[in-house]
This record gives C-alpha cells, structure tokens and sequence, in this order.
C-alpha cells in the first residue's frame, strides 16, 4: 500500500474514534526504507498526527541510523525486532540472512535515539548446543540496557518447512 494510503487509514482511525497509538503488524515493515520515510515525513506533515505513537516490527538488517532517527522524529516509541539467537552459528542455521553485531548496533542506536526495543528469540532449533544458547543469553546480557523486553519462543516443527523435513 501507497504511504499515502497508509497515512490517510491512521488519520481516519485518529479523527473517528481518537487512536492515540497504532503498531504495524509487519515483518516487513522496514523492507523498503524509502516508503517507511515517507510514510514519517506524512505523519509528520500532518498537524493531527503529531501526538500520534506508534510502533513496528522489524529485521535488524533493514534498520540504519538513518532510518531509525526518522521513525523517532515521526512518533516511533517501540520496534520489536525477532533475531532469534545470540549464537551467529544458530543465525545462519535459520538462513536469516543477519549478523549478530548486526542487532547489537540496532539496538544500541534505537536507545540512543529514545525507541524502546523488545528482541524475539528462539530456543531448541536443531543444531542449537548449549554453548550457543549461552552465547545467547550472553548476547541477552551484554545488551539488557537497550532491551525492553524479550520474548522467548520455543522451536515447534511443523510439517512441510523445510527444518521438518530435515
């Protein structure tokens, strides 16, 4: 959807019934960089927005200085970023496709710019050993003061992806 179309639904959902805050229910939200800024220059340009709080989903890969000061200025309090692990080992398990240093700079840039960060994580992905649900929890730890929350989720198999058929 256009950043036209997105910002006139939360303008209609503010004016009708006074929404305060909204959350983008998107994994891919930030895929496209350039439409999330101009979805904020328009929230921005929108006197009846600018009270407006919001949050979104989102890859550590897709999130740059840049990107994350201007969510900030347009109203961004929280972004909820799934990882996974803290072991780059179990990472590339999953074929995210990310780096671990990756995430510790998105979460140290998100604080410093004054958004509340939650980090998803999984544990028991085939292949995970102790010593990277260690690294994990290491990870957890050397960044609890740029973490709000996390959400811990455990690996269920479900037939016809592809970890299943391994």
């Amino acid at each position: 959807r256009s950043p036209e179309n997105v910002v006139n639904e939360i303008k209609y959902l503010v004016n009708k019934f006074s929404v305060q805050g909204i959350y983008f229910q998107d994994w891919e939200f930030l895929i496209d960089k350039n439409r999330v800024g101009k979805i904020c220059d328009l929230i921005l340009a929108t006197p009846e927005l600018n009270k407006l709080k919001w949050g979104c989903n989102a890859r550590a890969a897709d999130i740059d200085e840049n990107i994350i000061t201007k969510m900030k200025s347009a109203g961004c309090v929280r972004i909820n970023i799934g990882f996974e692990s803290g072991s780059q080992k179990v990472v590339d398990l999953m074929e995210k496709r990310a780096k671990v240093e990756t995430a510790k700079r998105v979460f140290r840039e998100a604080h410093e710019v004054g958004i509340r960060s939650r980090v998803c994580v999984i544990v028991g992905f085939p292949g995970e050993e102790e010593e990277d649900f260690e690294q994990t929890l290491d990870f957890l730890e050397e960044n609890a003061n740029y973490i709000e929350c996390v959400f811990t989720n455990q690996m269920t198999l479900i037939r016809g992806i592809p970890v299943y058929e391994d």
